[in-house]
């Protein structure tokens, strides 16, 4: 871990709680892992493999992934506010300057080192299942999407697949029909189950497929019914008014809410200025390689006309 001047002050260092987190859940995952300390610095954590067993846990940082600004001072003020006990060794003055001497990482940068971590911990774990399982993983999904493909086309079955049955769901789906799209689905899980038989993994597939597009299928549908609300909503500001709209789903993401309410105000004839976007709070970090993290979305709306 290293011992910048932040960590040698912080009185958590030897048994950092963020560190240990972050690596417990690097070996979860199986992957490189990107946290925000509760300062609100940047860590990365790996892990080693051994036999098949967890050995030891890599952890890099801290870093900065923003500009040392007075909104970066104020927010390392609050956050050391908040956990008083870990820099009671430091004056607030000494705490601002190891900050400020921390390196600062862009997105692609945070990326970059957490690959690089990645592929030190294979090299260190010098172990063939470290990464032969996820080589193997994506190979058996490549077989099982060719083998649910074919199954759909009606090669080598005796079957035919009915794919006008899964379109008619996804269709329901869409428009909101709960109950059309349940009793669909009952149907046309009975038809894969008794027509794969005892082909286990064809049948895990094209479950997972299943999940997969209606899924989609839904925020199909949740996109048309944010669209709808705001296209409402500006109907009813008036000329001068705001309009304060919002979606919490991690399905939707900041670019596909912007585009919906762009198209409601298109559709309503409406122009309108935004005032200002936020975001959820910072006790709730956005990690730039986990866009779902970036959950909510807030848009500050003016109708110019």
């Amino acid at each position: 871990y290293n011992t910048c001047a932040l960590c040698e002050g912080c009185a958590a260092r030897k048994a950092c709680s963020d560190a240990l987190y972050s690596g417990e859940i690097s070996a979860q995952l199986g992957i490189s892992y990107i946290h925000r300390c509760k300062l609100g610095m940047v860590l990365f954590a790996g892990t080693l493999i051994e036999s098949d067993n967890v050995a030891a846990h890599i952890v890099l940082g801290p870093a900065r992934m923003w500009e040392w600004d007075e909104y970066a001072r104020d927010e390392l003020k609050e956050s050391c506010a908040r956990y008083p006990q870990l820099t009671r060794a430091m004056d607030r003055a000494k705490v601002e300057q190891a900050c400020a001497e921390l390196p600062q990482l862009d997105c692609r940068q945070v990326r970059v080192v957490c690959q690089l971590l990645f592929d030190i911990c294979a090299a260190i774990s010098c172990e063939d299942n470290y990464l032969s399982h996820q080589r193997d993983s994506l190979n058996q999904q490549s077989e099982l999407f060719n083998a649910v493909e074919s199954d759909k086309q009606g090669e080598g079955a005796d079957h035919t697949y009915p794919i006008n049955m899964e379109q008619e769901l996804l269709r329901r789906v869409r428009v909101g029909d709960r109950s059309g799209a349940r009793a669909i689905l009952n149907e046309l899980l009975g038809h894969i189950l008794y027509g794969i038989g005892r082909n286990v993994e064809v049948l895990k597939a094209r479950s997972l497929e299943l999940v997969v597009m209606i899924s989609r299928a839904a925020v199909e549908g949740a996109l048309r019914g944010y669209k709808e609300i705001n296209l409402r909503g500006l109907k009813l500001t008036r000329e001068g008014g705001f309009l304060v709209t919002c979606s919490c789903s991690q399905h939707v993401s900041p670019q596909q809410f912007h585009d919906v309410v762009c198209q409601a105000a298109r559709e309503s004839k409406k122009k309108i200025r935004l005032v200002e976007n936020r975001t959820q709070g910072h006790d709730h970090p956005i990690l730039p390689a986990s866009p779902e993290t970036q959950y909510l979305k807030c848009m500050i709306l003016q109708v110019m006309s």
